[in-house]
């Protein structure tokens, strides 16, 4: 993610479109309105284009404008969303769902700085910052004749590929507490503390969401949590799966109380990102934000309480 955010910088500074890729849910949105808020158009309008949400029969108007009496219900001229966005951005959201028909004007707007609104006789020029993204391959589209390929390496001049949740293991506890504090603000409370088991309950959980149900968690999690603590139980049943099981990694005894100490959590978490990791130490540090000396040194504590796998280790 800090790749991303490099990009979000020197990508604001140009003028050039922006292609954002990538699953649902991974903040591709976020991203349009960072590179907007970060450039010299920070001032100007920010316009959504949702392209599944408008009818095809509307789209055109909607996107280039209209002329009064263009067609039944046109009242009034319309100037159109990119006309709108004079000085600012437009964002093209899932524009791989754009009809073909309209991709050739689109380009030729890209391209020109111009619209031709329907009922016209003149083209009207305009002055907005281009940002599309999908979540759709758009370079098999293209072979498959489903999207124009002109357009699409005009808009891709920069492009962005996030990656989903489930590649991203060390932000996923941070981004759960970002979005937990987030949560009880608004409730007026202070964010619950995340336990280590919920912590290797969210680390072994594949998110198919992304970072839009890591977010519906929390905001879950606060709406129905009862204690200043986040364990398994306080999860979706999906995300907490058979937390004893995931807890003992195979080998962890209870003590006398069936009940696991803090530090039998800490070392399930330490052998489970390990597993994560493909067994690369220094992989498994840099996601616990720990040095590879302490790494070691749980690794060998978690040995001593009987982890299954705590002996794992290349650098």
């Amino acid at each position: 993610m800090d790749e991303v955010r490099g990009f979000v910088r020197r990508a604001a500074e140009l003028h050039e479109p922006v292609l954002v890729l990538g699953q649902t849910g991974t903040g591709k949105n976020v991203v349009a309105r960072a590179i907007h808020d970060c450039g010299p158009r920070r001032d100007g309008p920010f316009v959504t284009v949702t392209c599944p949400n408008i009818p095809p029969t509307l789209i055109e108007g909607q996107l280039f404008g209209y002329r009064r009496g263009a067609f039944t219900g046109a009242t009034s001229d319309h100037p159109g969303l990119l006309a709108s966005a004079q000085g600012g951005t437009v964002f093209l959201d899932e524009i791989g769902a754009l009809p073909m028909e309209l991709q050739r004007k689109l380009l030729h707007a890209v391209e020109e700085r111009r619209v031709l609104p329907l009922g016209a006789v003149r083209e009207v020029q305009f002055d907005a910052r281009i940002v599309a993204a999908t979540n759709r391959d758009l370079r098999a589209a293209v072979e498959e004749g489903a999207f124009a390929e002109d357009l699409y390496y005009r808009l891709a001049v920069l492009c962005l590929e996030l990656p989903p949740v489930r590649e991203r293991l060390a932000d996923i506890v941070p981004l759960f507490e970002v979005f937990l504090d987030r949560a009880a603000r608004q409730q007026g409370r202070a964010p619950p503390a995340l336990t280590a088991a919920a912590i290797a309950c969210l680390a072994r959980y594949g998110w198919p969401g992304n970072v839009r149900e890591v977010c519906n968690c929390a905001h879950r999690v606060v709406a129905f949590g009862r204690t200043d603590e986040v364990r398994p139980c306080d999860l979706p049943v999906e995300i907490a799966g058979d937390a004893d099981d995931a807890a003992a990694g195979g080998g962890t005894n209870h003590g006398q109380s069936g009940v696991r100490t803090l530090a039998q959590w800490e070392a399930v978490h330490i052998v489970d990102t390990m597993k994560l990791a493909g067994g690369v130490r220094r992989v498994a540090a840099n996601l616990l934000g720990i040095s590879l000396k302490t790494l070691g040194r749980k690794l060998r504590a978690a040995g001593r309480l009987g982890v299954a796998g705590s002996d794992g280790a290349g650098e």
